[in-house]
């Protein structure tokens, strides 16, 4: 047996943001996924979203000239850039960390990158999205200045200046929505795993799939979905930042796979002038700003899940949330204190604290929506019940599945946790066979 908790809240009293609880609802399945893994991996949910550099002190270099080991001839490899320079072209392709916005503006992680080293070298950074054909034909002729496109190892590495790596890139498995869970099918028959045809991917996971498989490699996107959504495979395994290509289909969830698999991208030019910024970027990262750029790659791609969630919301929606914005009035919500993990009192830390509130720290965060409890002080479920009656509450923490049942109250339609329950014993009780439960 196994029980779900989700945020619910009264549609006979609310029934006038039935669109607002959709567009939450939407926010908390598509939040909720990261939360939980990070529970499970023991991560500090209360510090996620914060930059590393505010938990840990780590450099921020406002000029190049801060970096330690700057030489004499970097200092004129750069002022003579300078003169000859007025931006530098970044080409990426198109994927979650450079991608256009509901304004057909680029944005992402490249975009925050680019802002950052031109503010260190005094030359703009300019991104541009172009397919990875025309970002080599342009890498050889000296169109394009630079990309983090190219991968640290192989081919490339020879014939390019490199730095270490500017982001890793994580290998994901792509599936339907709703499907059957893969530990389930596999107990059935081997899993059906696709894989892109350059086998890039597949080379590099492959070892370490420790379950039965199948591989099917697929030639494209629109392959790779026709498969899925027909069931010939259970999953696809891709590079991360390949998801967007999938966001228009509206039933494709990228989910990590552990081990987690990375693949590390540098930045890269094939133009000799330009290897003095290689090297002093290169030097930063040796020099603690690796820790700067992980901070700008999470911002950008919370950017990215932003741009995504906003891209399902109707015009009601989207006017709710300009309004709220606008008033910055607060959600009350119901939240139990002793509901743990989900929504509980700590004493200890005299603070309020689960998973609840984390998922929906996370949706303030994408949403620009704000929360906060309606209860100052922990009651019992029976007075958040009626505070959830008579609309001093809009939201409860989790409802028993009957009270869901009558029909009066809207839900995520998927539980943001999910959990199995246990058979407890002293210590001294012995040992019992599983047909004696």
């Amino acid at each position: 047996m196994r029980f779900g908790s989700s945020l619910l809240c009264d549609v006979s009293k609310h029934g006038c943001y039935t669109d607002l609880w959709r567009m939450i609802m939407k926010s908390i399945r598509l939040t909720a996924g990261i939360i939980i893994v990070l529970c499970v991996l023991g991560i500090d949910v209360e510090a996620f979203g914060t930059p590393l550099s505010k938990r840990n002190e780590h450099p921020i270099y406002s000029s190049f000239l801060d970096i330690p080991g700057i030489t004499d001839e970097d200092v004129r490899a750069v002022e003579e850039l300078r003169k000859k320079r007025r931006s530098f072209v970044y080409a990426m392709d198109l994927s979650t960390e450079t991608f256009y916005d509901v304004n057909n503006e680029i944005r992402g992680y490249s975009v925050l990158l680019c802002d950052w080293l031109g503010k260190l070298f005094g030359v703009p950074f300019v991104p541009e999205i172009r397919d990875f054909k025309d970002i080599l034909a342009g890498l050889e002729s000296l169109e394009v200045d630079f990309t983090g496109e190219l991968a640290l190892t192989g081919e490339f590495s020879k014939d390019y200046f490199m730095t270490n790596p500017i982001a890793e890139r994580p290998i994901k498995l792509m599936r339907i929505m709703g499907s059957e869970p893969l530990s389930r099918t596999a107990l059935d028959r081997p899993l059906r795993y696709a894989f892109r045809s350059d086998r890039a991917v597949y080379n590099n996971i492959s070892p370490f799939i420790q379950e039965s498989f199948d591989a099917v490699f697929v030639n494209d996107d629109a392959d790779a979905y026709r498969r899925l959504k027909s069931g010939d495979v259970d999953a696809l395994f891709d590079d991360g930042t390949r998801e967007i290509f999938f966001d228009k289909f509206g039933d494709v969830i990228a989910e990590d796979y552990f081990p987690l698999i990375y693949s590390r991208m540098p930045l890269s030019t094939k133009n000799p002038e330009l290897e003095p910024i290689v090297r002093i970027v290169r030097r930063a990262l040796l020099s603690g700003a690796k820790h700067h750029f992980v901070d700008l790659y999470n911002l950008g791609h919370q950017e990215y899940l932003r741009n995504k969630l906003f891209s399902q919301f109707t015009s009601d929606e989207l006017s709710y949330i300009n309004l709220h914005t606008a008033t910055r009035s607060a959600i009350p919500i119901a939240a139990e204190h002793d509901n743990y993990p989900i929504s509980f009192y700590n004493k200890q830390e005299d603070e309020w604290q689960g998973i609840a509130f984390d998922v929906l720290r996370d949706v303030e965060k994408l949403t620009g929506l704000t929360f906060e409890r309606a209860n100052v002080e922990p009651v019992d479920r029976s007075k958040l019940m009626d505070m959830l009656e008579d609309g001093t509450a809009s939201i409860i923490t989790a409802l028993t599945s009957y009270r869901v049942a009558d029909g009066r109250f809207l839900n995520a339609g998927s539980p943001y946790h999910t959990g199995y329950y246990a058979l407890l014993s002293k210590l001294e009780f012995g040992d019992v066979k599983l047909n004696e439960v």
